[in-house]
């Protein structure tokens, strides 16, 4: 029963998604794309990456979840 409950559960989740939300997780997962570029300078992927926690961490703040 605990099982199904989770399942409807999701699956309310998923169908409720706020459009905003959704562009603020898309946005952080392309600054993370940027972070982890092998091809950049370890200074530019640092910064890459101070920025892309600060965007977690507001992702985080508004919506109470991780992207």
């Amino acid at each position: 029963m605990a099982a199904l409950f989770a399942i409807f559960v999701v699956a309310i989740r998923a169908y409720t998604l706020d459009p905003q939300e959704v562009k603020d997780s898309e946005a952080i997962k392309e600054c993370r794309k940027i972070e982890n570029d092998v091809l950049l300078e370890l200074s530019s992927r640092r910064f890459a990456r101070e920025a892309c926690d600060l965007l977690e961490q507001k992702y985080n703040d508004k919506y109470g979840n991780p992207p």
